[in-house]
């Protein structure tokens, strides 16, 4: 693929180089123009170049991308007319990285870099929004980072699923990446400007945490999660992370199920990650740090249905194994270390969680809680401070099992521990979590 069309002319006007890189629909080439100036062409895969309905797909990206001009969208300089039996797109040259590869890379972001990727993101979203273009595909490999002036430019790219007021065409030819797919759109509705903001909650959430909320195993799978589960705070996954409870607020504000209770609009999520972000502390790498190392798992663009594209991609990062962990674990209670059993616990609760065995990791954190409150479990008067903790990482997981009055029980426990050590930020997760419990309990 790489040399196929090296050398060839588009348009009489552009000269193709090497493959910058394929995806589903498409193969993007290195190009120049006449006077030389460097330039991106995008054509239809040969696999589908007989098929009308990627063809279609492919000028009305063309469309959809002339749309919206923005310094965080890249720009559509031209393309070919509607029925071309070759189509092409021209875009500018883009020389970066895209956001997939340094996640897969680097794991999970601090705080204040995702924040500033996102808020680019989210500029891109709200032009092309009020120009009444829906992306309908966010994802990290759809966008592209850049170095310039000194700073990481974002460009958002790949609008070949985007809805331009036409929810008809969308509905019936449904496209998109399970890992990110609003509840609504897995349902069958149409795209909207709330679906794409679902679609960066997901983003941001596997920025902060190193991980997609909602992905792993089969594609089915993901999609009953984005329709049934609720997302496991980032706080809980990522305890070394000293999240702000209001950023984490607007993380599973993005992720709500009813469109209506997500942000408002692009410039409001925006906004409100500006000011929830300020009072972010990263992590200081201490014992919560030890041993984790995160992972980025990510499903491709697909078409729902389609056997020919169920091959998933997966890309993980080592982490200690479960009877590493166990022994640390062990070995922390022989010493009457709760800092560190603490740590150990959370750790083994989120590789169950990673592999989707909820129940496994309540059996976990029950027994531990059970062991550091010398048996009282969630009646105990009195706990060691930091075990508010674990009953609402339990209360998460019940939640997320959909037992309503065992997350309300757990989360009650671990209220009363935070108010009787004082600690202001266990008491605010903890009425959060009773607000995420009402709500569930009222769908």
């Amino acid at each position: 693929m790489d040399g196929a069309r090296r050398g060839e002319v588009i348009a009489g006007a552009y000269a193709l180089g090497d493959s910058l890189g394929c995806g589903g629909m498409g193969v993007v080439y290195e190009a120049t123009s006449r006077g030389g100036e460097p330039l991106a062409v995008k054509l239809l895969h040969p696999d589908h170049a007989a098929d009308p309905v990627a063809a279609r797909r492919f000028h009305h990206e063309a469309l959809a991308m002339r749309r919206v001009r923005h310094a965080n969208v890249v720009r559509v300089l031209d393309h070919s007319d509607a029925g071309d039996p070759d189509p092409f797109l021209v875009m500018e040259r883009i020389e970066g990285l895209s956001l997939g590869t340094i996640l897969r890379r680097e794991g999970r972001l601090p705080i204040a870099r995702a924040s500033r990727l996102v808020r680019q993101i989210l500029a891109a979203l709200g032009a092309a929004h009020a120009a009444g273009v829906v992306h309908a595909d966010v994802k990290a490999d759809n966008v592209l980072v850049v170095a310039e002036d000194g700073r990481e430019l974002v460009k958002l790219i790949d609008f070949g699923v985007a809805s331009v007021g036409d929810a008809e065409r969308t509905r019936q030819e449904m496209s998109g990446t399970p890992d990110y797919m609003a509840p609504e759109i897995i349902r069958g509705q149409a795209p909207t400007p709330a679906a794409d903001l679902y679609a960066v909650g997901v983003l941001l959430y596997a920025m902060l945490t190193g991980e997609t909320p909602f992905g792993g195993g089969a594609s089915a799978s993901i999609l009953e999660r984005h329709l049934l589960d609720d997302a496991i705070p980032p706080s809980l996954r990522c305890p070394d992370l000293e999240l702000p409870v209001r950023l984490e607020r607007l993380v599973l504000a993005a992720l709500e199920k009813d469109p209506h209770a997500r942000p408002a609009s692009a410039e409001a999520f925006s906004a409100e990650l500006a000011a929830s972000a300020v009072a972010a502390r990263e992590p200081t790498r201490g014992p919560f740090a030890e041993g984790t190392k995160p992972f980025w798992t990510e499903a491709p663009t697909r078409d729902l249905g389609d056997p020919s594209t169920e091959t998933r991609l997966t890309r993980r990062r080592l982490r200690p194994s479960l009877d590493h962990l166990r022994s640390r674990l062990v070995r922390a209670l022989e010493r009457d270390d709760v800092d560190t059993v603490i740590v150990t616990s959370l750790d083994i609760v989120r590789l169950h969680v990673d592999r989707h065995a909820l129940r496994s990791a309540v059996r976990e954190l029950e027994g531990t809680i059970h062991l550091l409150t010398r048996g009282a479990g969630l009646a105990a008067e009195t706990t060691p401070s930091p075990v508010w903790r674990l009953m609402l990482s339990l209360a998460a997981l019940h939640l997320g099992l959909g037992a309503v009055q065992h997350a309300r029980t757990a989360t009650l426990a671990a209220l009363g521990q935070a108010r009787l050590h004082g600690s202001a930020i266990g008491c605010d997760r903890a009425e959060y979590m009773l607000g995420r419990i009402l709500r569930a309990a009222s769908r």
